[in-house]
């Protein structure tokens, strides 16, 4: 808390003293909520393009990616999920995106059956099948993932595992 409470400081004086102003503009859409609007994520694709992950939880949760364009945002494309029963957590623990060039990787938990990557390698237009990232023991279970991707853009997913 203290460095938090010096960085407002340094931030006020830097802002009072060389007289910069901080502007935000207008908030962008990004789909309508008949989408749904759990766990948003947003990473950057080569060209500098937003790509953002968001998910509909419910009976039969679904999982969307939309891209950023002049303008606004494409139309939601279904991330096919093949009958997995994603976890929709809120916040940090949600599903993850990660990307590298034009590929995006979304990590999710199934929970009691492990941690499922699904990869687009055009922008997030068509998405290839889940692929499961673990084995779990009998009695083991998988949860919290998160997804980063190596120099080479090799997807790294991480995970906590208990009994």
């Amino acid at each position: 808390m203290k460095s938090l409470s010096i960085f407002t400081l340094l931030m006020c004086f830097q802002i009072l003293l060389f007289g910069q102003e901080i502007y935000f503009s207008d908030p962008i859409p990004v789909a309508e909520n008949t989408y749904g609007n759990k766990a948003p994520r947003i990473s950057l694709l080569e060209d500098g393009s937003p790509v953002v992950y968001f998910g509909k939880s419910g009976a039969n949760p679904s999982l969307y990616v939309t891209r950023g364009v002049p303008g606004g945002f494409e139309t939601p494309v279904s991330i096919p999920l093949n009958g997995l029963g994603v976890n929709l957590w809120s916040g940090e623990l949600g599903p993850q995106i990660a990307t590298f060039a034009n590929t995006v990787y979304v990590v999710y938990e199934v929970y009691g059956d492990g941690i499922y990557v699904s990869t687009s390698i055009d922008s997030g237009d068509t998405w290839g099948d889940p692929v499961s990232t673990i084995d779990l023991a009998p009695g083991r279970y998988a949860t919290l993932p998160s997804i980063g991707v190596d120099p080479l853009g090799n997807p790294i997913v991480n995970f906590v595992t208990t009994n």
